[in-house]
């Protein structure tokens, strides 16, 4: 089954505040976005290092127009969900380098 992955409260917030954007304009649409985020975390657990390394604790995973950030802690043997941005968000602001 591979890593444990963990979505902290701040990802799924993201997901519903990006379900809820795209549902306005198409309900399916929303559902099979969301589920293209849930499905390209869920290949982490498989292949945690994926997603490319944004700075020194975490990696960013491009699903369509949105970057997932995470962390793998590979002694934990789990990855963690952080944040789920559109694009075009100033990222380096909400990301800063740790």
């Amino acid at each position: 089954m591979g890593n444990r992955l963990v979505w902290l409260q701040q990802a799924y917030d993201d997901l519903s505040a990006l379900h809820e954007y795209i549902s306005a304009d198409n309900g399916r649409a929303a559902d099979a976005y969301v589920e293209d985020i849930f499905a390209a975390c869920e290949r982490l657990r498989e292949f945690p290092r994926s997603g490319r390394p944004y700075n020194s604790v975490y990696r960013a995973l491009v699903v369509r127009n949105h970057l997932v950030f995470y962390r793998f802690d590979e002694i934990e043997e789990q990855i963690v969900i952080v944040a789920v941005l559109h694009g075009h968000r100033n990222i380096a602001a909400l990301f800063p380098d740790e």
